[in-house]
């Protein structure tokens, strides 16, 4: 009895290493076939999928980022680039379940984009589309300084510095400004102005603008002071002109940095003609026994300086009794 158990045993063990055997042959024969998938038996009909998720693509950001796609298929899939140029994209197949999308920064302004595809292999491939699409880098423009200090008036230059990614140009905003000088050196803005001659202050606009679609706008006035004068001056060379009874003329010399006027308002037997550096004073004969007095006013244009110049003219002479006709009254005519 002993003897048959034994024998049943070593049956058992026999017939479990066969049929490990044949196990292992199958699965060597499923994993290197060339006409099926894992998972297919050769010679099997299969319908292949292929799923690349997401869909689409955002626009990546000009500083350049890495996605990754989620690939499901039950065949063979690669990746294909279709842009031969977009040196800037990667686009890597990472085992059997992803694809890795890598973009380098952009360093210029402009939009850029390429395209790639996922397929599976094979006669009739799935195809998966893909476009990248990368910002362009944001638009710089910067003018130092902002502000320009207010010219003085003899004129004289100001420097500004340009910096940005863009191309960039100079439009007056003042098309009378002839005063005024703006510019380009490389990337320097040489902002020139004259002598102002005025005493008004006068300004002036351009704008440093970027080139191309929604341009940057720097804004510039230039101001320059008007020309300060010297205080007013005004001077005569007498505020006391002493006239003879026959009123011969008598000139006062007039020195001033600006222009002047002698006002109305002296008496009537006085006469007043003007030159730019001299006042002429003559007088109609006094026929009075008494002198005459008259005030002159010389005031500069702007008002400033006012000066008074006190005109006397001397008497009609009194005759001594005795000494000839005399017509003074009080006095009569004697006879010897």
């Amino acid at each position: 009895m002993k003897k048959q158990h034994t024998t049943l045993q070593h049956l058992l063990t026999f017939a479990a290493s066969l049929l490990l055997v044949l196990l292992t042959a199958a699965v060597t024969t499923a994993c290197s076939g060339n006409g099926a998938p894992y998972g297919y038996e050769i010679g099997e009909d299969i319908t292949p999928t292929l799923t690349v998720s997401p869909a689409t693509l955002n626009a990546f950001k000009a500083a350049g980022e890495t996605r990754t796609l989620s690939v499901s298929s039950n065949v063979e899939w690669t990746v294909t680039m279709q842009t031969a140029d977009a040196s800037w994209l990667s686009v890597v197949k990472t085992g059997t379940t992803a694809v890795t999308v890598t973009v380098a920064a952009n360093e210029t302004t402009e939009r850029r984009t390429a395209q790639f595809s996922v397929s599976t292999t094979g006669s009739d491939p799935i195809v998966c589309s893909y476009t990248v699409t990368q910002e362009g880098k944001e638009l710089e423009l910067t003018v130092t300084p902002q502000l320009l200090d207010i010219f003085e008036a003899e004129g004289g230059t100001q420097t500004l510095t340009v910096r940005g990614n863009v191309e960039w140009e100079i439009t007056p905003a003042t098309n009378d400004a002839s005063w005024l000088t703006v510019v380009r050196d490389g990337s320097t803005i040489v902002v020139t102005v004259q002598a102002n001659e005025s005493t008004e202050q006068r300004d002036a606009h351009f704008t440093v603008t970027s080139v191309g679609d929604n341009p940057i706008v720097r804004s510039y006035t230039v101001t320059q002071k008007g020309k300060e004068l010297p205080p007013t001056s005004l001077t005569l060379s007498t505020e006391d002109v002493q006239l003879t009874v026959d009123g011969t003329a008598v000139d006062i010399q007039v020195t001033s940095n600006t222009t002047w006027q002698v006002l109305s308002g002296y008496e009537s037997w006085l006469t007043v003609t003007t030159t730019a550096t001299t006042i002429t004073v003559s007088a109609t004969p006094n026929d009075r026994y008494e002198s005459r007095t008259t005030e002159l006013t010389v005031q500069t244009d702007d008002e400033a300086v006012t000066r008074k110049v006190t005109v006397t003219q001397a008497p009609k002479p009194k005759v001594v009794p005795g000494e000839g006709d005399n017509d003074t009254p009080g006095y009569s005519r004697r006879s010897k």
